[in-house]
């Protein structure tokens, strides 16, 4: 292909992109992918600055309080957020009021049985940071992250 054959070929591709930046799909699309791309580029801002003003020993101590409380989490997330999006957008998009009640009640159920057992794990979190890390402090700091985690996924 000559150069000129490239140069039409890339022109024509940017067109029809262009073209495409109307359609709401796509525009939506966008936006979440730069949502993603900001998360992302934060997360990587965080390795470089945490280190930085925690000091080795501190930072190194929020790696394994983060840890603990995401093996903690795995015993109390039971997958109500996407699930209930997931259920609720098709029960919205069948215009089905019974089944859109039935998916809120779900979540309801399910985060107060969230609740129970965050309030569980909250109570003996600093006897498992003894077993687990041998340290009443991680236990004591993994409160924190499941009591923020019940907060995010109170209904709202």
């Amino acid at each position: 292909m000559t150069p000129e054959g490239r140069i039409f070929a890339m022109a024509t591709i940017f067109r029809r992109l262009y073209k495409l930046r109307g359609v709401p799909f796509v525009q939506n699309f966008a936006k979440l992918q730069i949502g993603t791309v900001i998360n992302m580029a934060t997360g990587f801002v965080s390795l470089v600055v945490f280190p930085r003003v925690l000091g080795l020993e501190m930072y190194g101590l929020y790696a394994v309080v983060a840890a603990f409380a995401g093996l903690l989490s795995f015993f109390c997330a039971f997958g109500q957020e996407t699930t209930c999006a997931i259920f609720f957008a098709e029960a919205t998009g069948k215009k089905d009021r019974n089944a859109q009640q039935s998916v809120l009640r779900y979540f309801v159920q399910s985060w107060l049985l969230t609740v129970v057992v965050s309030i569980l794990l909250i109570a003996i979190a600093p006897w498992l940071g003894v077993y687990v890390e041998g340290n009443a402090l991680v236990g004591s700091y993994a409160r924190l992250i499941i009591l923020n985690m019940v907060l995010q996924a109170a209904p709202t």
